[in-house]
């Protein structure tokens, strides 16, 4: 295909930024990064991508690091206004908790001040060579439902793939109504 391909990437850690754009920069003149927090993004309501003319959008790894169902709400919603009246979101949802060697990572006790965690909120230790304590959520069913419910949008599609087991994140192929 002869169309032009406009890539936008998002995160806010630097060294995976500096390796996507020495690893595609130079073969790809239309990819652009952008150190982003995403979460601080939703809170102060700030507009970290100024276009909402996308085909796709694609968020990879995000959600189960969101905290609240309010702020997962607004991503998905911000997602959406991100794409064109015929665009399509691709989300992924970790699904940890259906796996022994993550459900041994779940911390006990946190001891975190003023921690208030929801249903399906997990602190795990991520043990990689010191001790690293994580957030994350686990995205059920339910919840999954209540999120494409509220924002408007509808699923095309749901499937599980990666891993070992190769099925350890559920995508979501989203559109709008």
């Amino acid at each position: 295909s002869n169309k032009k391909i406009e890539y936008l990437g998002l995160d806010n850690n630097q060294k995976l930024l500096d390796f996507a754009n020495k690893k595609f920069k130079e073969d790809h003149p239309n990819f652009k990064i952008k150190n982003t927090d995403l979460i601080e993004s939703l809170l102060n309501d700030n507009d970290c991508i100024k276009s909402n003319d996308f085909n796709v959008v694609v968020s990879f790894g995000v959600f189960h690091h969101i905290p609240s169902f309010d702020l997962r709400l607004k991503l998905l919603n911000y997602l959406k206004s991100k794409i064109t009246y015929d665009g399509i979101i691709i989300i992924s949802l970790w699904q940890f908790m259906d796996y022994e060697r993550f459900r041994k990572k779940v911390s006990k006790k946190p001891k975190f001040e003023n921690l208030e965690l929801e249903d399906n909120d997990f602190i795990l230790d991520w043990k990689r060579g010191e001790k690293a304590y994580r957030y994350c959520h686990l995205i059920d069913d339910e919840e999954q439902k209540k999120l494409i419910k509220e924002s408007s949008l509808e699923l095309i599609e749901s499937f599980r793939a990666d891993g070992k087991e190769k099925d350890v994140n559920k995508y979501l192929i989203l559109k709008k109504v």
